[in-house]
């Protein structure tokens, strides 16, 4: 199963984001087994609500869209008709905060591609949210923008949160993932999962039709020159290396080494996706960054 078989059904005009609950869109049978199993493990980081009182770390926020009927809070919409939600963030209870960064470039889709890379995004976020909510642990996915990241993160993440596990996902495009990563060190934010959203033809991979595409031209070009070269002596070889695959592919690799170094020495951990990545290889990548791939086979 890929990600393209389920983000499909995301909107998507970047208006709508914060008004759904991504984790709805993963199949029933994917939540109830895999999501089941790696949940079970986090939960073991929760503290027991046996030895605690029910109230202690409840907060109160306006109900949104998507949220689950149950947080609703039913006295409070008796007496006022005013619908809230309550949220259970107790000290020593497991939470996470997903960061979906929106830009106008997470709306771009190749003509090789079923999905937008936000639609990959959300589909991400989905991910990451339905492990936490199999164990009714406290999730949000924050939907901001680059210019508000950092107020952004100082609201969501008060200092009982500061063990949370924080997820952002976006593009980073234009070497945008330096100014996050600052933006991140300010709220004394440590190891975040960055999660790096591409198109098919930003994927440094021998797969990318544009590679593919390239090749086929420089063997066009190198045909053409070779009798070109013969007849007047001249040739075209180095013209026609503009149109290499490989150092197309070239670049994209050293972006990512580059961004992966950039997340290294801030602590982070980095990987790339689009719409091709399995399920069960992103699964593994949410395991890692909570340390615990010996648990997912």
């Amino acid at each position: 199963m890929q990600f393209k078989d389920f983000c499909q059904n995301f909107p998507t005009d970047p208006q709508e984001w914060p008004l759904i609950q991504p984790a709805k869109a993963i199949p029933l049978h994917w939540r109830q087994t895999l999501f089941a199993r790696v949940g079970g493990i986090l939960a073991a980081s929760d503290r027991s609500r046996a030895k605690t009182s029910s109230r202690l770390g409840i907060s109160i926020r306006p109900y949104q869209p998507g949220d689950r009927i149950a947080t609703l809070s039913l006295p409070h919409l008796m007496r006022t008709d005013e619908m809230l939600a309550r949220v259970d963030e107790a000290p020593g209870q497991f939470a996470a905060r997903i960061f979906v960064i929106g830009t106008e470039s997470l709306q771009f889709k190749s003509d090789y591609a079923n999905c937008t890379k936000g639609q990959v995004a959300l589909g991400m976020a989905g991910l990451i949210e339905a492990i936490h909510l199999r164990q009714n642990q406290s999730v949000r996915v924050i939907h901001c923008t680059r210019e508000n990241l950092s107020s952004q993160l100082a609201f969501c993440l008060h200092p009982r949160l500061r063990t949370a596990s924080v997820s952002v996902i976006s593009d980073f495009l234009d070497n945008s993932l330096e100014q996050d990563l600052a933006a991140m060190r300010q709220a004394n934010l440590c190891a975040p999962a960055i999660y790096c959203v591409r198109d098919p033809i930003e994927e440094p991979s021998d797969s990318n039709p544009l590679a593919e595409l390239a090749l086929q031209l420089v063997g066009a070009a190198s045909g053409g020159s070779s009798d070109r070269g013969t007849a007047g002596g001249t040739s075209n070889s180095s013209a026609s290396s503009f149109f290499s695959g490989q150092k197309y592919l070239d670049n994209l690799k050293a972006e990512n080494q580059r961004y992966e170094h950039a997340a290294r020495n801030a602590q982070s951990k980095f990987w790339s996706l689009t719409e091709s990545s399995g399920v069960i290889e992103m699964l593994k990548a949410v395991c890692e960054s909570y340390n615990l791939t010996r648990f997912i086979k």
